[in-house]
């Protein structure tokens, strides 16, 4: 059961990327939601969406994968502040009783212009696998956490086009379950989201 469950969190995700577990409109437009990142679930999407928010918002999500003990769940609180946005928000992946990767995040975001955000999120990343500790592996060295940093950034060119943007892990943290191995780097990526909107559809 551990080996399956294990091999089918692999074809899922990378280790602690989840973004398509936030929210049903993320998963609905994928990379370009970096550029709509309009509700609560935009603390881990693209923080300086945060900005667009009017008013308090709580969202969540939980989800199982098929016939399978693999879940995802999200939870996420946002509060503006005249030009600014505070928001934060707790995301988990993972196999019951067997592996899981949570991510603790606090987001803010500021108008710079009408219509030119940027925004922070500091996050702790913390990895548990208690199917080491029930088979009791030598290597398993109990749970553990890393800090990680990402900067968004979020600009309504014209009523049309809108480009988001995103800098993700900006310090390269390192995480590892076992003392044997060196641990697994999660890399920065830099990542762009375009929005086009024709007769209020979005592209």
């Amino acid at each position: 059961t551990m080996d399956y469950g294990l091999r089918t969190m692999d074809c899922l995700y990378a280790m602690f990327d989840t973004s398509l577990s936030y929210s049903a409109r993320a998963l609905a437009l994928g990379g370009a939601y970096l550029a709509v990142s309009d509700d609560a679930s935009a603390v881990n999407i693209n923080p300086a969406g945060l900005s667009q928010l009017e008013n308090v918002e709580f969202t969540g999500t939980y989800t199982p994968f098929y016939d399978t003990k693999a879940y995802s769940q999200f939870f996420s609180f946002a509060t503006p502040f005249g030009y600014n946005t505070f928001a934060a928000s707790f995301a988990r992946i993972g196999i019951a009783n067997i592996y899981n990767e949570d991510i603790y995040s606090i987001g803010y975001s500021r108008i710079l212009k009408e219509n030119l955000f940027i925004g922070l999120a500091i996050k702790i990343l913390g990895v548990n696998a208690s199917g080491y500790s029930k088979y009791n592996d030598p290597a398993y060295s109990g749970g553990k956490t890393a800090m990680s940093y990402d900067i968004g950034y979020l600009n309504h060119i014209n009523k049309w086009l809108t480009v988001g943007a995103k800098l993700e892990n900006i310090n390269e943290p390192k995480i590892k379950l076992l003392s044997s191995s060196d641990g697994e780097k999660l890399d920065s990526k830099f990542k762009v989201g375009m929005k086009f909107t024709v007769r209020g559809n979005i592209f």
